[in-house]
């Protein structure tokens, strides 16, 4: 385990932020134990166009119905993970346009809308 995931584990632990599960192992195998609802779901392991492609068609369906997912790295990798963000995905994003770049997609549309918004963001419909 990265030795900056604990203390900040720990932090969000103190900050109430009880729902939140540290989870080690291959995504696969979480994949096929994971039996709830995610509401966040943070993607930083695939950087290919096409890794980032079977990692979201395997976890999408368990996202919860406010859920967001968010994807790690479109601007160090644009021809991956940038290419996914831009030209796979489709309904409202957004996307954070600094250091390594950020990108946002919920169902919620309202929340989508909350970003763009308040933050310097792109806006992908």
């Amino acid at each position: 385990m990265n030795d900056r995931v604990i203390p900040a584990f720990k932090s969000f632990r103190k900050q109430g932020m009880t729902n939140v599960e540290l989870i080690k192992g291959s995504h696969i195998k979480v994949y096929d134990t994971w039996d709830k609802p995610i509401d966040i779901l943070h993607f930083d392991i695939a950087h290919t166009y096409d890794g980032l492609i079977d990692e979201y068609n395997l976890w999408k369906d368990k996202l919860s119905n406010t859920g967001v997912i968010v994807f790690h790295d479109l601007i160090s990798f644009p021809d991956g993970a940038g290419r996914f963000f831009r030209d796979y995905l489709t309904g409202d994003r957004v996307s954070f346009n600094n250091q390594f770049g950020l990108g946002v997609i919920s169902k919620d549309v309202d929340l989508i809308d909350e970003i763009d918004n308040q933050f310097n963001v792109t806006k992908f419909t």
